[in-house]
């Protein structure tokens, strides 16, 4: 049974509107846009008001290579992770995509910013109406139902963020994360957004520093070790975009703005492409990986599918707006 969501859709309601101002030229569905200049370089620059960076206009690389693919899979078998090629085939085709000036938070939303957001505006979560959320053990690989968890009380009862309150904030829906972008007078980026400011526009590159895999550069999980949980927002800077953008990788998951469609990249425009929905049951995107993520899942390009009204402490987000 779905929880009361009277106080969440007044929030998607503002959502709604300020993405309407902030996401200029897109429909309910897919749109195009003039293809502005390919950007010349991609160093990164930074607006010190909010700390975002900004993405220049042009064309990127989106999606992996049948070789990419094969390296992924390579890399779980190291990484004695479970994953085949079908994991992975809805990244392909391998395809240049352009897209207008946009800036994206150089960090993951902290639960510092969170809480202001919440003391602010009186916001309740969605796992805070419904009293449950899920929590992965990764001692036990498994996903465990804790009542009382929250991004106040990331393990539920008795935990809490004093200790973590540059952690990334976990336990929130794709309804919470667009509410609070909305009051920032952002909104959430989208997957071709997400998947620029990760890669950069000079290359085809597998992970944000470049073509070989990393371990330390994220936070994750290694072969025979357990994962940690999450970490301050601003650790891990080796593993920087060519943007500047930190932990597009590891730490948390992140929620796009996108719904998902595992064709969209073989249908859908090459021009600021973007799949909107009214529809608030339909299944979303989630880009990055997470803390309890491995080897060969980790890289720019997976897209991990998951219900909206899905909330857990591996999933966060970060926020984008029009340059």
């Amino acid at each position: 049974m779905r929880p009361t969501r009277r106080r969440t859709w007044l929030w998607l309601l503002l959502a709604s509107l300020l993405a309407a101002c902030n996401m200029p030229g897109r429909s309910n569905e897919t749109s195009q846009a003039t293809m502005p200049e390919p950007a010349r370089s991609t160093a990164a620059e930074v607006s010190d008001s909010d700390e975002m960076v900004l993405i220049p206009g042009g064309a990127f690389i989106r999606g992996s290579s049948d070789d990419d693919l094969q390296a992924f899979v390579a890399l779980c078998e190291q990484a004695q992770s479970s994953c085949v090629l079908d994991n992975f085939l809805d990244e392909q085709p391998q395809s240049e995509v352009v897209l207008s000036t946009f800036l994206i938070d150089r960090y993951e939303v902290s639960n510092r910013a969170f809480a202001d957001f919440v003391e602010a505006t009186g916001y309740q979560t969605e796992a805070e109406e419904r009293g449950q959320s899920n929590v992965w053990d990764d001692s036990i690989r498994q996903v465990l139902s804790i009542e009382g968890a929250s991004w106040r009380a990331p393990e539920g009862p008795g935990s809490s963020i004093e200790a973590r309150l540059e952690h990334p904030v976990i336990h929130v829906t794709w309804a919470d994360a667009s509410a609070y972008c909305a009051a920032q007078g952002k909104r959430l980026p989208t997957e071709a957004e997400w998947e620029k400011a990760a890669r950069g526009a000079a290359d085809a590159r597998r992970f944000p520093w470049g073509n070989d895999w990393q371990p330390t550069y994220v936070n994750g999980v290694l072969a025979n070790e357990q994962a940690v949980g999450t970490m301050p927002i601003t650790a891990f800077p080796e593993g920087d975009s060519p943007y500047g953008a930190r932990q597009m990788l590891g730490n948390v998951f992140e929620w796009v703005a996108d719904a998902y469609d595992g064709n969209f990249y073989a249908s859908g425009p090459t021009n600021d492409p973007v799949l909107l929905t009214d529809d608030n049951d339909a299944l979303r995107v989630a880009r990055g990986g997470g803390w309890a993520t491995r080897a060969g899942f980790f890289h720019i390009g997976w897209r991990r599918v998951m219900e909206p009204s899905t909330s857990n402490n591996t999933t966060g987000f970060r926020c984008a707006r029009d340059g």
